[in-house]
Order: C-alpha cells, then structure tokens, then sequence
C-alpha cells in the first residue's frame, strides 16, 4: 500500500527546500563571506590601528617637545638669576669706590664705549646691545 502525499504535505515540501535554501545561505554568509564584509571590516580595524599608532607617536614627539621647553626655561631663569646676581655685586662695588661720584674723562669714557661695543660684537643678542647696533649702520 502506498501512501500518496496529501495537500499538507505538498505544501510543506516547498517550506522545507525554502527554509533548507535559506539554511545554506546563511552558513555561506557567515563563513564564506561572499559580500567581503569581512574584509571591510578588518580593513577598517587596520586603519584605526593604525591612526591610533600615529596619534601616540604625536604625543610622544609633543611630550618630548614640552620637557624641552620646560627644561629651556628653567636653564634660561638659572642664567638669568646668576647674571642678576653677579651684575648686583659689581654695581655694588662699582658704587662703593672712592670716585663713583666723580664723572668720567672723555678719553675714558670712549675707552668704555669701546669696550661695550666689542662685547656687543661678541655677543649681539644682549640688552643694550641693539643702541651699538643701531649707531654701527
């Protein structure tokens, strides 16, 4: 005796190849990656990688460059103190001597003006040099 397929059965018969097509495309999709979302992906995850290397090499080089700075500009008030510190006491001596009151000869008061402008050709950049550099042009 055979049993022939009734209506139901015809029915589900396309439900089942549907759902068993559906089935594989889905196992292709999560495994064969056929839209190369993947790769889209992993390329993106490289990039940010990548930014994100680049970024901390910029904040080192910036680290680097701040303790420069700071390091310069503690240099830079050590210089300056020990230069105020030592123009204090030669202008304390200078006042203390015997003739500071007494005004300067001519022949010695070119001799000094001679010696400052050397120095200021020595060293251009110090206050008071830019009077000697504008008289020279």
């Amino acid at each position: 005796m055979t049993v022939l397929p009734t209506a139901g059965w015809r029915l589900l018969t396309p439900v089942v190849w549907g759902a068993v097509v559906v089935a594989i495309a889905m196992v292709l999709a999560l495994f064969a990656d056929p839209f190369g979302w993947r790769a889209r992906r992993l390329d993106r995850a490289e990039q940010a990688a990548s930014v994100g290397q680049a970024e901390a090499r910029m904040r080192r080089v910036e680290h680097t460059a701040q303790e420069a700075i700071v390091q310069g500009q503690r240099d830079l008030q050590e210089q300056q103190l020990a230069v105020t510190a030592i123009t204090e006491k030669f202008v304390e001596q200078a006042r203390a001597q015997s003739d500071a009151k007494t005004s300067l000869g001519d022949d010695r008061h070119q001799r000094l003006r001679e010696h400052d402008r050397r120095l200021c050709e020595q060293a251009p950049s110090l206050r008071g040099c830019a009077a000697f550099a504008g008289a020279a042009s």
